[in-house]
């Protein structure tokens, strides 16, 4: 049976679209992750949209999170295809495609996803490389050792030694 169409008016007030994911049996804590990062990504129509497609489906909490996740995937990587920055060589955007790859292999597909991919590179100097990702991925990056690992794969494509300076997008 096909279930009910979810007004999208009903749909448009965050907490309203908190309340419809966790319709999905999704703990309030969860279904405000899943708004909120999808939110960074996605038009409120866009969600509103995604779950109203889910719940006339029938879909269970897994496959809404799946479709969500996937759609904001889908959207990262739009948003981020490299594109030609006049402050940044194309044997950097060389480089930067080598070290991206390299991060790629050692932590998995779906991490790179998460961290690497949505990262662009600003601007390459004597000094180092400066970088710019979301607020969460520079947090990220500056409490783990990717940052140094980015540093370091970098110093190995260049042959000289780096620093990394992360930029918050605005």
């Amino acid at each position: 049976h096909a279930a009910e169409a979810i007004p999208p008016n009903l749909l448009l007030d965050r907490e309203k679209i908190i309340g419809t994911v966790m319709a999905f049996h999704i703990s309030r804590a969860n279904a405000e992750m899943l708004v909120n990062g999808a939110r960074d990504h996605l038009s409120r129509q866009e969600l509103v949209d995604l779950i109203q497609s889910a719940k006339i489906a029938g879909f269970d909490r897994d496959k809404l999170e799946e479709v969500i996740v996937s759609a904001v995937a889908k959207k990262k990587r739009e948003s981020t295809k490299m594109v030609h920055n006049t402050a940044v060589g194309t044997e950097a955007m060389r480089q930067w495609g080598k070290v991206s790859q390299s991060i790629r292999a050692r932590i998995g597909e779906a991490t790179w996803k998460t961290f690497i991919a949505p990262i662009r590179l600003e601007s390459v100097n004597g000094e180092g490389i400066t970088i710019r990702a979301s607020t969460v991925i520079a947090k990220e990056l500056r409490s783990t050792d990717l940052a140094e690992s980015i540093a370091k794969l970098w110093a190995e494509e260049s042959g000289q030694a780096t620093t990394v300076q992360i930029l918050e997008q605005s």
